[in-house]
């Protein structure tokens, strides 16, 4: 969700008016009084029931995620609620802060302002990575693909790489093929001068079969460098990327290795390895997809901890001010 979007304008302005006339009361009721209004004051225990309140609704919005509700129109649309949580969220901030009359007291009163604060931070920065990365994504990975479909993607091009590589060796089975094929999941059909490379793949709740029909490639003597650099180096990398052990991961060796081939192949079989060279590139943009998409969500892995924290820690400090 777009923070530059005109629909969090209003919610903006909210905001903005609710801090100032939180402000603004507690320092009309704190004049000339010793302390500022804290949580024992009138106006010190409303800002702290709102903000109370305000915490149960931002938790609500990973209820409002789940399948049961997720279609139901009388809740409101999930962006509606993605962008109140996002600007009530902040306006707990303020509200806090103003119910401990600016001083903590116990540590339990420390402690929830502490998880307080990392909420709001995390959510922050989730809201900014949201913003900054998928542009940053669009810009520097033009090769982008369904996150999901990454390694069946990738595994399709080294079958259909290495199925090339052996037509062009002249080699019989068992091939470099054969084994790629075994650890990258796809199917190869023996269709005489055609070959067909597939691989079953889901989008979403629709799943198929994706089919590559390429003319057979034939035989060139003095291409057997470019099979024993695609079985020892390329096949790992393209099949597993950066996570796997290819030298390949490294853009200077990779590029070396392939200037160093080019030098050594026959003219006819070139466009072979440019075409695996692109693959490769591929593989190296897809690899840093992944990253920007752990970077994208890493963040939830403390907000949404620390938001359940902070619900328990909500409760237990209106039982234990209710008590005393």
């Amino acid at each position: 969700m777009l923070l530059n979007d005109r629909s969090h304008r209003p919610w903006c302005a909210a905001f903005l008016a609710g801090t100032a006339l939180a402000i603004a009361l507690f320092l009309w009721f704190g004049r000339g009084q010793a302390h500022w209004p804290d949580g024992r004051s009138g106006l010190g225990l409303t800002y702290g029931v709102i903000a109370a309140v305000l915490i149960v609704f931002e938790c609500l919005l990973w209820l409002r995620k789940r399948k049961p509700f997720r279609t139901m129109r009388l809740l409101g649309p999930a962006t509606l609620w993605m962008r109140a949580h996002i600007w009530l969220g902040l306006l707990c901030a303020p509200l806090v802060l103003l119910h401990s009359g600016l001083r903590f007291g116990g540590w339990l009163t420390m402690v929830l302002a502490a998880v307080c604060a990392l909420v709001i931070l995390s959510g922050v920065t989730g809201a900014l990575l949201q913003n900054w990365l998928p542009r940053l994504m669009t810009e520097q990975v033009g090769e982008e693909t369904i996150y999901a479909q990454i390694d069946a993607v990738m595994s399709s091009h080294a079958v259909e790489t290495a199925r090339v590589i052996d037509d062009l060796c002249g080699l019989p089975p068992p091939t470099v093929a054969t084994a790629v094929e075994h650890v990258g999941g796809g199917r190869l059909a023996d269709d005489g001068p055609v070959y067909r490379t597939s691989t079953t793949q889901r989008f979403g709740q629709v799943g198929g079969t994706v089919v590559t029909t390429r003319p057979a490639v034939e035989r060139i003597t003095g291409a057997e460098s470019l099979r024993t650099f695609f079985r020892d180096f390329a096949a790992d990398y393209l099949l597993h990327g950066a996570a796997g052990n290819s030298p390949l991961r490294s853009p200077a060796v990779c590029d070396a290795r392939f200037r160093q081939l080019l030098a050594e192949l026959p003219p006819a079989a070139r466009p072979v390895l440019e075409g695996l060279e692109q693959h490769c590139a591929r593989r190296r943009q897809l690899d840093c997809q992944t990253w920007l998409h752990f970077v994208l969500h890493f963040w939830l892995w403390l907000h949404l901890p620390l938001s359940a924290a902070l619900l328990v820690l909500t409760i237990v400090h209106a039982l234990s001010a209710w008590r005393y």
